[in-house]
């Protein structure tokens, strides 16, 4: 097992993403975390509505007031083992 099969998205986050972001020069309030920007999806049954699972976001990147990016943190392990899978099968041998 390599080192980035046993990192979490956690993981990811608080070892690469964060770091990253504050090197860029994102900081505090300039950065929220677990964010939820919906109530999620609205459900009809009948004369009942419901609202469904919310949607988070890892980071919201502001200015002030001003909503500018939204980042989502996945592990790194599995979009490494996607895309060396992807390669593999569009390689030409």
């Amino acid at each position: 097992m390599t080192a980035f099969q046993e990192l979490s998205e956690d993981d990811t986050r608080r070892n690469y993403i964060t770091p990253a972001l504050e090197k860029s020069g994102w900081h505090g309030d300039d950065i929220k975390t677990e964010y939820y920007f919906t109530d999620g999806k609205i459900i009809v049954h009948g004369k009942t509505v419901e609202h469904g699972r919310a949607k988070r976001a890892d980071y919201l990147l502001r200015k002030g007031n001003i909503q500018l990016a939204i980042v989502e943190a996945k592990n790194i392990a599995k979009l490494l083992t996607r895309d060396f899978n992807r390669r593999l099968t569009t390689q030409k041998f």
